[in-house]
């Protein structure tokens, strides 16, 4: 092993030596050394867990096995397929005690019923440190001077007598919250979305049943009708134990309260800018302390009633601190779920007339709140996860919704401008850049959606061909509910991110007016007209489905024509007509502008001059 990147201490063979010595030994000579060997290597996984060191003996393993010597020496071991009693089933057997099973047992499921795993994987996650960080800072700490974040183990293995009980209590209170009520929570949650979605597959089918049912279908139906009451029994099972106990609520809001609080004082306080260095003792704090929190929060701001009289000055300080702050709070979707909250207590939403304080009348949020959105706006384009590129929109979509808010604030709106002043080329251009990057893909996603339908309706009013179908294939084929909600989203969001462009460009058009971004936004307005009020929309949007669709098409014209308007006003040096005409996709009918843009295109001289093959126009080639 040592061979795969080990540091014992034994001699290191010749290099070729392993090779040659497996390929042309014979299989007597080499069966009495693999015997030992193979048990070994069993021996050196067997209670390792995914974090742990097992991929030196698998790499030996396969090299072991590409010699047809050792691969017969392994099939011929007594514990290829171990003949030993063992008390549990035989499949538990095989995966105990025999070569290959001890491999593949290796996981990040926790198996703690023989026996368990090292490092555990269920090592909680730590706000910024790895588990090896988390290892190294513990052991250099002294015995008196330990972390209180060992007190969790201690608590657990029943050695804590050298850690306070106010300590012990604390860490023990904070993993109850965590296994139990936050558990439940979350058990909840997941309840209600599975509810949700029995509702809606049997509103799908019982829309197909009026086309025409079937035994199998009114069989599904019949289930899903079961399930729905089941779930719905479940769910007032837990609102009547949990949702409603509004003093159990503040209790726990009351500890999480003093959690975040003492997470600050360990980085010296509710102050801004943070320390450049984020301080290992928040950086190995439990992930859950703050999840947890977050979670409460939510869930309770959608409770009537549950955070009466609670004061939550503490919490929106500790989001405004953290929520764009990588560097101490690694986990993107984390501190994404500190914008959530923020999102419920916006007066509009919450229904709390206090909650309208929290943003207009504390200085950390005046001076920090809009800068740190706009942060996270940019920062949330890579979460790390293999659905990333949806999550995005999700969370964009919260902070969105809080900056447009914030925008009609004043004071907020006052900071904003300042932020688009000082850093013009820096977060402000990322955001404007990912905002139109945003708008364009949303407006594309939702026309497709809309284009599904038309087809869909063509379909269908081939009324004999349609009824040739199977059901199944009919099912297949008919996913209206679906395919609305995902156009009427794409659209929504399309509007809220084109909204804030005009919102913004009233009052800040300089940013829009650089020359790094000009022609970009010269060329996103012309794609959307084009798209809205082009020479193919009129087809496009046209069926008896389609006409009667909330689509929010003419809200988004109006608000392009806006940007126009207003970047036009602004543009003292006269290059957004010049960028407009060079898009070659001009659609205003606005005498003036246009009259400038025509001017403009007339003499300028172009330097690789195409014709597009459709309208026949001649432009620029882009270089």
């Amino acid at each position: 092993m040592d061979a795969f990147g080990g540091s014992g201490s034994g001699v290191m063979a010749p290099p070729g030596f392993l090779e040659e010595f497996f390929r042309n030994g014979d299989y007597e000579s080499l069966d009495p050394l693999l015997l030992d060997l193979y048990e070994r290597l069993r021996g050196s996984v067997v209670r390792v867990s995914a974090l742990g060191d097992f991929q030196r003996p698998l790499r030996v393993l396969l090299m072991l096995i590409g010699y047809q010597t050792c691969a017969k020496g392994l099939v011929n071991h007594p514990k290829w397929i171990p003949k030993i009693s063992y008390p549990v089933g035989p499949g538990r057997m095989m995966e105990i005690s025999s070569i290959l099973g001890a491999f593949f047992h290796v996981s990040a499921l926790p198996d703690y019923r023989d026996f368990k795993s090292n490092p555990d994987v269920g090592q909680l996650t730590a706000m910024h440190a790895s588990s090896e960080e988390v290892a190294a800072w513990v052991d250099g700490r002294s015995g008196g001077e330990s972390s209180v974040l060992n007190s969790q183990e201690a608590s657990s293995s029943g050695t804590g007598d050298k850690y306070p009980f106010i300590c012990e209590c604390f860490f023990m209170t904070s993993r109850v919250l965590n296994l139990g009520l936050m558990k439940a929570f979350s058990d909840f949650k997941h309840l209600v979305q599975d509810l949700s979605r029995c509702e809606e597959d049997l509103s799908n089918l019982k829309a197909m049943r009026d086309q025409g049912g079937t035994p199998q279908l009114e069989e599904d139906i019949k289930r899903l009708e079961n399930e729905i009451e089941m779930y719905s029994q479940e769910k007032f099972c837990y609102e009547a134990q949990v949702l409603r106990d509004g003093d159990l609520l503040q209790r726990a809001l009351s500890f999480y309260r003093l959690v975040v609080k003492w997470l600050v004082g360990l980085v010296g306080g509710f102050k801004m800018p943070l320390p450049s260095n984020c301080p290992m003792e928040f950086a190995c704090m439990p992930e859950h302390f703050v999840e947890d929190a977050m979670d409460l929060l939510i869930l309770t701001s959608r409770i009537p009633r549950a955070l009466d009289g609670f004061v939550l000055d503490d919490f929106l300080n500790f989001i405004i601190m953290f929520m764009a702050s990588p560097s101490y709070v690694k986990n993107p979707y984390l501190r994404a779920k500190m914008v959530e909250v923020l999102n419920c207590w916006m007066p509009q939403r919450s229904g709390i007339s206090a909650t309208a304080s929290l943003f207009e009348g504390h200085q950390l949020s005046l001076d920090y709140l809009v800068h740190n959105l706009l942060k996270l706006y940019v920062d949330i384009e890579f979460t790390g996860s293999h659905t990333q590129f949806f999550d995005k929109f999700t969370i964009r979509h919260n902070i969105a919704e809080l900056l447009e808010y914030l925008w009609n604030v004043p004071s907020h709106r006052n900071t904003w401008m300042k932020i688009a002043r000082d850093e013009e080329k820096g977060v402000y251009l990322n955001f404007l850049n990912f905002l139109i990057n945003d708008s364009i893909y949303l407006l594309d996603e939702s026309l497709n959606k809309i284009l599904e339908l038309k087809e869909l309706e063509a379909e269908m009013s081939n009324s004999v061909e349609w009824e040739r179908r199977s059901a199944q294939e009919r099912e297949e084929r008919m996913p209206f509910h679906l395919v609305k909600i995902l156009s009427d989203l794409g659209m929504k969001l399309a509007n809220e991110d084109v909204g804030m462009l005009a919102l913004t460009s009233e009052q800040i058009p300089a940013p829009f007016l650089l020359p790094e971004m000009v022609e970009r936004v010269a060329s996103m307005l012309n794609y959307f007209l084009l798209q809205l009020v082009g020479p193919q929309s009129e087809i496009s949007y046209r069926g008896k489905i389609l006409k009667n669709m909330s689509l929010g098409q003419k809200q988004l014209l109006k608000q392009i024509v806006e940007i126009y308007v207003h970047i036009a006003r602004g543009d003292r040096e006269g290059v957004f007509p010049s960028a407009i005409s060079k898009d070659g996709s001009c659609l205003l009918q606005q005498q003036t502008f246009c009259g400038k843009i025509g001017e403009n295109a007339k003499y300028t001289l172009m330097k690789d001059p195409v014709i597009l093959p459709s309208s026949r126009v001649s432009i620029d080639r882009k270089q």
